[in-house]
């Protein structure tokens, strides 16, 4: 691994060499190429030019030697001829003007002009033949003329013929005029070919100088062309290198961005193995880059949604407790600047719970979505609304007694309007509680805390209205909580115990069972009834302890009353912390186990609205109660919603008609109706019905008359302890 790396390094450098080498010959080589091939075609065009003059010189000689040959002897006998008929002429002129003349002078003129015409055809590469044969025929009829005017005696005879054949002779002078100037014709043709030839070849040698001289440039710019390729090679090979090296920033500096880019070139040299190692550097960086911001979006998506539910509800999408707190906490130090006044609403819907449970908990979305809606559309721009949590929402808004009045009367009507949810008609209610800043507190913790009071002040007035914090609210509330913690003190100190109120036969004024009822021996204030301290036991959560400890007390007790020779069933009354903790059975089988009791001597109340937070459920538990052997029975039978209808799933013995029904009768005509069809419909199911709250001796007659079993009451029994108990052998006491 160690040698092959400079080995490989080696052979790139080798490579680069000789590619350099490459760009700086080849082109060299290209150019001496070029330049021999130039030259080569140039001589062999000055060859060619030099072999045309040549042969023009050549053909111009030719022409000349054959001129001298033919035309000039020619054109000396045309001349002769002329003189010759010019002679002739003017001799047979003279013989018409002189009859008496000779003849023999014109026979001899004859016979020269004869001789003559003999000798005219020329070679037909030199004559024009049929200049020729017109020169002929007109000699031949001269001759005729001439022969017919010898033969002719008489001067009228001889002129008249002398008049005839003076056409013939001036048209014979005529065409050889003709045939000299046609010759000089020729010959000037042959003069200016010659000087065409002659400015040929001198046009031919001017061009083989010039091509020469040409030569001689292009030689000179090869070699300017050979030394500028060379600057040039270098100068391209240089921005050949800072273009690559350009390239190879471009793309780190793209990497770096990170982009994922191409390679911009490939090549074995140095450059193209550092670009393919950017280029596998800029994936690596890529994923890593893409990877961080899938990351980054993650973590940024995760804090929006993180910063959207800590400041506002997901389902109403009103302010959250945390944004609520901060808004409140900017109001009071306004207040503080600005000496103003503003109130702090709580507000809890009533009964939310069994509409929740009843409905389902999306028709409990949609109504608290609703509420929401009907909150903001009563609040001017500058209040504030927030769900605090559940069924709790509360409201920031400027004003004073009066406004603050006037905005909860506006709530409490526009909540109270009829909303129609999944089908389903609803009418909903609130309860208000009001505290003013400066005025109730002065911070956060004391306004939200005077303000809780308030609501709670408005709950336990009847609901669906308003309450104003007051002093006297603190004041409860201080005692409510040295209640709390007095109650774990009773517990730890063994302050509780129980009073036992007799269930007797309506109709035979028998004793058949007893209810067993905590009580609570407070050191300063003395016997505590349980409807002060069992709602602080359920909030604070000591009831599931204070409940084990009376199923273990009763059944305790139980165990004496057998040993006293006188059993009776005792009824222990269950909360629903107790009912739903999951364990229920176990625990009263255990503290069976533990008394030694049976357990058809035990008979445990659950109450209505207890049974229908969770029918199912409810079933379940109830199910393996029974199937221990206790009693069941239903306790404030009336009091929830819809209970007929889940009355024949429930496994049960005893049903209990609520004291608020008892009261009324007999002269409450509807209290009346309803009992009635309790009574009727629990012995149709095979229940047995006990009415408690029985305080007058009407009541007690009146549900006896409709068939009521058991009964039980302050006019029939009071409760008081095991011991004060007046029991006889048979369970009989008279009423």
């Amino acid at each position: 691994m160690n040698n092959s790396a400079p080995s490989s390094q080696r052979n790139r450098r080798l490579r680069s060499l000789w590619q350099l080498m490459a760009y700086c010959f080849v082109p060299i080589v290209l150019c001496m190429g070029l330049a021999l091939v130039y030259s080569h075609l140039t001589l062999n065009q000055m060859m060619v030019a030099v072999a045309d003059s040549q042969q023009l010189s050549d053909e111009q000689a030719q022409r000349m030697e054959s001129m001298h040959k033919d035309q000039l002897p020619l054109h000396h006998r045309l001349r002769e001829m002329a003189v010759l008929v010019s002679r002739f002429e003017h001799e047979f002129e003279l013989l018409v003007l002189d009859p008496e003349r000779p003849d023999d002078q014109a026979i001899e003129l004859r016979q020269q002009l004869a001789d003559y015409l003999q000798a005219i055809p020329l070679p037909a590469s030199s004559a024009n033949p049929q200049l020729n044969a017109w020169l002929l025929d007109s000699a031949g009829l001269v001759l005729d003329l001439v022969d017919e005017l010898l033969e002719t005696g008489g001067s009228n005879d001889r002129y008249r013929l002398f008049r005839n054949t003076l056409y013939p002779l001036s048209e014979l002078r005529n065409g050889v005029m003709q045939a000299e100037l046609e010759q000089e014709t020729r010959n000037l043709a042959a003069l200016n070919t010659l000087n065409q030839a002659a400015e040929r070849s001198r046009a031919g040698w001017e061009q083989l100088v010039s091509r020469f001289v040409q030569a001689e440039r292009v030689t000179q710019a090869l070699m300017l062309l050979i030394v500028l390729a060379n600057i040039l090679c270098w100068w391209i090979l240089g921005q050949l290198l800072r273009k690559r090296l350009l390239t190879l920033a471009d793309f780190a500096a793209a990497i770096a961005r990170g982009q994922l880019l191409k390679v911009p070139f490939i090549s074995p040299d140095s450059t193209g193995q550092l670009a393919l190692s950017l280029a596998r550097t800029a994936r690596r960086i890529r994923a890593l880059l893409k990877e961080a911001r899938h990351q980054a979006d993650e973590a940024q998506q995760a804090r929006g949604e993180a910063e959207l539910l800590a400041f506002y509800d997901p389902l109403t999408g009103l302010a959250n407790r945390r944004s609520f707190n901060h808004s409140l906490e900017q109001m009071l130090q306004s207040v503080q600047r600005e000496r103003q006044l503003f109130a702090l609403f709580y507000l809890d819907l009533d009964n939310f719970k069994y509409i929740n449970d009843s409905l389902g908990h999306d028709v409990g979305d949609q109504l608290l979505s609703h509420v929401a809606g009907q909150l903001k559309s009563c609040l001017h721009q500058d209040d504030c609304v927030a769900r605090l949590g559940g069924d709790e929402f509360a409201v920031l808004a400027r004003g004073g007694t009066r406004d603050s009045t006037e905005l909860a009367e506006r709530i409490l009507s526009r909540l109270s309007q009829p909303v129609e949810l999944n089908q389903q008609p609803l009418v909903v209610s609130c309860s208000i509680g009001i505290a003013f800043a400066r005025i109730d507190g002065d911070d956060i913790s004391t306004l939200q805390k005077n303000a809780d009071l308030a609501l709670y002040k408005a709950k336990a007035s009847g609901r669906n209205t308003f309450q104003f914090f007051s002093p006297e609210l603190h004041a409860l509330s201080m005692h409510r909580m040295r209640m709390v913690m007095e109650l774990r003190q009773a517990y730890e100190n063994n302050e509780f115990f129980l009073h036992y109120q007799p269930k007797f036969d309506l109709a035979s004024g028998q004793l058949t069972s007893l209810e067993a009822l905590i009580r609570w021996k407070h050191a300063k204030e003395g016997i505590i009834s349980p409807q002060d301290f069992i709602p602080l036991a359920e909030e604070t959560g000591l009831i599931e302890e204070i409940g084990s400890w009376v199923l273990r007390q009763a059944c305790a007790d139980i165990r004496t009353l057998i040993s006293r020779g006188c059993p009776l069933p005792v009824a222990v009354n269950l909360s629903g912390r107790q009912f739903y903790d999951g364990k229920l059975a176990q625990t009263v089988q255990s503290i069976l186990t533990e008394a030694g009791v049976e357990p058809r001597w035990l008979e445990l109340e659950v109450t209505e609205t207890v049974l229908i937070d969770d029918i199912d459920a409810s079933v379940k538990v109830l199910e393996a109660l029974r199937a221990l052997g206790v009693s069941i029975a239903i306790d404030d039978f009336g009091m929830g919603f819809s209970s007929l209808n889940y009355l024949k799933k429930l496994p049960i013995d005893v049903l209990k008609i609520d004291r608020s029904f008892v009261c009324q009768v007999p002269g409450g005509r509807k209290d009346c109706a309803i009992i009635n069809t309790i009574v009727e419909l629990a012995h149709r199911l095979e229940l047995t019905v006990v009415a408690e709250g029985i305080e007058t001796a009407e009541q007690k007659a009146y549900l006896h008359s409709i068939g009521c079993d058991v009964g039980q009451g302050f006019y029939l029994a009071q409760p008081v302890a095991l011991p004060e108990l007046m029991l006889t052998s048979d369970h009989i006491t008279e009423v």
